[in-house]
């Protein structure tokens, strides 16, 4: 059985229990929780949003969607499975939830997709100047947040800098592959590694 608007029916998906409904006009903000208890709250998302969360897409993953998916918000509340109250309940994973998501998304909104190759813009790591330092081989690879232990913050020195990231015994092409975690907000593809530098280095 499919899950309609305001039903509680059971879906294809797993998504058991579900009710899904446009957001009221006065609602401000968006929230989207899982909780213990299997379910899943949803609200004021805009459908847009919740096929990106359903299809794992980033930036301009998702292309020549309607334009109202954009504004069209939605409430969802729906049960995705058991209580994990109990100790020997192992909470879902990810994928499973979303794998549920897009199918009761397809069955809910009638969704058609497929999967092609576009060429989109991006980002190349150059280096025509580096100041690195070279890495001791034998370090754990990481980036963490914040300058390294025993040295100075350079946003003491000038306040416009909000953030600091120092990375450690990590290759160009290692960075330019987590640049789009650290800041996904910016860089929506993989960045590209075009500095020819080899081997690891702490900066």
């Amino acid at each position: 059985a499919g899950c309609r608007e305001g039903a509680a029916a059971a879906t294809t998906s797993g998504v058991r229990g579900c009710d899904v409904k446009p957001t009221s006009p006065d609602q401000q903000g968006q929230n989207a929780r899982i909780l213990p208890t299997g379910m899943v709250n949803v609200s004021g998302l805009p459908l847009r949003t919740l096929l990106q969360l359903a299809w794992d897409l980033q930036g301009d993953g998702l292309m020549d969607a309607p334009k109202w998916t954009e504004t069209a918000r939605f409430d969802l509340v729906a049960r995705a499975f058991a209580s994990t109250t109990n100790m020997d309940q192992p909470p879902i994973e990810i994928d499973t939830l979303r794998q549920m998501l897009r199918t009761f998304l397809t069955e809910r909104f009638q969704i058609k997709t497929h999967v092609e190759t576009r060429d989109v813009n991006g980002y190349v790591l150059s280096a025509p100047k580096p100041r690195l330092t070279k890495a001791d081989p034998a370090s754990r690879t990481r980036c963490t947040e914040g300058p390294a232990a025993n040295t100075a913050d350079p946003r003491n020195r000038n306040p416009v800098l909000s953030r600091l990231i120092t990375c450690q015994n990590m290759t160009m092409a290692q960075f330019a592959e987590r640049l789009q975690s650290l800041a996904n907000g910016y860089v929506r593809v993989p960045a590209l590694d075009a500095t020819g530098l080899e081997g690891g280095w702490t900066f």
